[in-house]
């Protein structure tokens, strides 16, 4: 097939089953994307969720809140989604089970539009559900105030879908559809604005082609919206506070890493490994789309090919604000899923560009090969999303203890500081206003006194340690200080256990800064003689543990 035709491919005798096995394979996946969420999910906040339990009281007023800037983005609509899910059933929960559909929904999105462009379903469309349907997204699955991303995840990847089909022949549902996701996508964060203007320019050439027919109601419901998005964009530009990270100190290396890393990072935290061979298959990909359009581009293209482009160019675009503003913290944040879910509606109109413009070559062997390295992927991301799963799961059921045992607000909050809390200066009132909301158990406080025992132990990077606990009866609690040498600006994991004799009784695992006093608690009972500590800071470092303080009864 010449790389001019740009009709749909023949229907194989075999497309129905390509299109069972997507569609299946997709139903699946959204399946054991709840059944995921129903295991794991906790009904406690998590932490940004924290910040944000007057909204959910509501002893804050919600439309003044919705509008305030989280960081440096604004989410009024999806803030409102999730504050109106909890009043629904007062628990965490469901918005989690929420960010499930969602990301189904762009997963749905992704293959419709690959059959309207292809004019059929092929096997390699797999590629959507695994990408956007897998554990590796642990935090956009279990953290229910990521619907803030979920839902402009999924408006976008639906814009970036239609805006691969044709500017012609609209019915009023598809208009008022596009009219809709243009107009809200500026409230859905600084990703939604991105696209918001891309699809302003897509509403523009679709409303041209309209004029052009003479169909004027389609054209005034689509300017209608695009000035909606335009007024909105506007209203948000004008109160944009700036980046809270724009003074971090940044690298040509470390940018381009950066921005290596967010290509690949479409496949989840297991392209962590190999992310070099998934930068080359999306850049790739991209770049020989881009020729191939460049090829057969003539001037009256333009409506058909203006509001794709500018999509493409958006999620180029956030990308590369996304680099900037986060590429300070290392190029493996990259990875990080709540980083990557924004990243996946360009993924999709990649995809989606080798289709519409490549030759026969091009449609088959980009695709295949995408959607061959996302199920190479899959059952990494599974491993490494159930292995943090059962580390998140396994704190909040700890803190849940720990509120039932009474321990006083003031240890919880030192305790989960850097795991399920944020470093707020109201923390203990927002710890002690949790219970009233049902999110954890109402018990009087236990008096604790401390006892402090100097130590001088090393672990370094990989390695352990042991001390050997005094004989104290009525123990509760554990605290371990130390310094990193040297420091840096990443955490580190450090795992302790509390034993008897050769018998491990406990295990902990908690995230601790490097560049600051580390300050790590954990439980014990008077019967543990020792407890061991294990680091991993992912670079050459030691830990120099000082004193620990026994906490008991008084």
């Amino acid at each position: 097939m010449p790389d001019s035709d740009l009709s749909p491919e023949p229907r194989p005798p075999h497309g129905s089953t390509a299109a069972f096995c997507v569609w299946g394979l997709w139903a699946v996946l959204t399946l054991a994307g709840l059944g995921f969420v129903a295991f794991f999910g906790r009904n406690v906040p998590y932490v940004d969720e924290w910040e944000f339990l007057d909204a959910l009281s509501g002893e804050t007023p919600l439309l003044p809140w919705a509008w305030e800037v989280h960081s440096e983005h604004r989410y009024p609509l999806p803030r409102l989604v999730w504050v109106g899910l909890y009043q629904t059933a007062h628990d965490l929960r469901v918005a989690m089970g929420v960010n499930v559909l969602l990301l189904g929904a762009g997963a749905a999105a992704g293959i419709a539009a690959a059959r309207a462009v292809r004019g059929r379903t092929a096997l390699a469309d797999v590629v959507f559900p695994l990408m956007f349907l897998h554990p590796g997204h642990y935090e956009n699955l279990l953290m229910s105030y990521q619907v803030c991303f979920t839902v402009g995840v999924a408006l976008a990847t639906t814009v970036v879908g239609m805006s691969a089909g044709q500017v012609t022949g609209w019915g009023l549902s598809r208009t008022v559809c596009a009219a809709f996701l243009i107009a809200v996508l500026p409230l859905c964060g600084t990703a939604g604005v991105f696209y918001a203007a891309a699809g302003v320019i897509w509403l523009a050439a679709v409303g041209f082609t309209a004029v052009r027919a003479g169909e004027y109601g389609r054209a005034a419901v689509l300017s209608a919206a695009a000035a909606a998005a335009v007024a909105v964009m506007a209203a948000i530009a004008g109160q944009y506070p700036g980046s809270p990270a724009a003074d971090f100190p940044r690298t040509t290396a470390g940018v381009i890493g950066f921005f290596a890393r967010s290509m690949a990072s479409v496949f989840g935290p297991a392209a962590a490994w190999f992310w070099p061979v998934c930068c080359v298959a999306v850049g790739g990909t991209f770049l020989a789309g881009v020729a191939a359009a460049c090829r057969e581009w003539s001037l009256a293209m333009w409506p058909e090919w203006l509001g794709f482009a500018a999509v493409l160019g958006a999620a180029t675009a956030l990308a590369a604000g996304l680099t900037w503003g986060r590429c300070w913290a290392g190029g493996d944040a990259a990875f990080i899923s709540r980083y990557a879910a924004l990243v996946l509606p360009g993924m999709v109109g990649v995809y989606l560009l080798a289709l519409k413009v490549g030759g026969q070559r091009l449609r088959v062997c980009a695709p295949t090969a995408l959607a061959v390295l996302a199920a190479v992927a899959w059952p990494w991301n599974v491993q490494l999303g159930c292995r943090k799963a059962v580390w998140l799961s396994d704190l909040e059921d700890a803190i849940v203890v720990d509120y039932r045992d009474g321990l006083p607000i003031k240890l919880i909050r030192e305790r989960y500081d850097w795991q399920l809390l944020v470093n707020m200066p109201d923390m203990d009132d927002r710890l002690a206003q949790a219970p009233d909301l049902g999110f954890l158990p109402s018990v009087p406080a236990r008096r604790l006194k401390s006892t402090t025992v100097p130590v001088d132990l090393v672990v370094p990077e990989g390695g352990k340690g042991r001390i050997d606990l005094p004989d104290r009866k009525k123990s509760v609690a554990v605290r371990v200080q130390g310094l990193f040498r040297p420091r840096a600006d990443r955490l580190a994991d450090c795992r302790l256990r509390t034993g008897t004799g050769d018998t491990e009784n406990r295990a902990e695992q908690f995230q601790v800064p490097t560049n600051t006093l580390v300050h790590v608690i954990t439980r014990v009972t008077d019967a543990d003689a020792f407890l061991t500590i294990e680091m991993h800071a992912g670079f050459q470092a030691e830990l120099h543990i000082t004193q620990i303080d026994i906490l008991c009864d008084e």
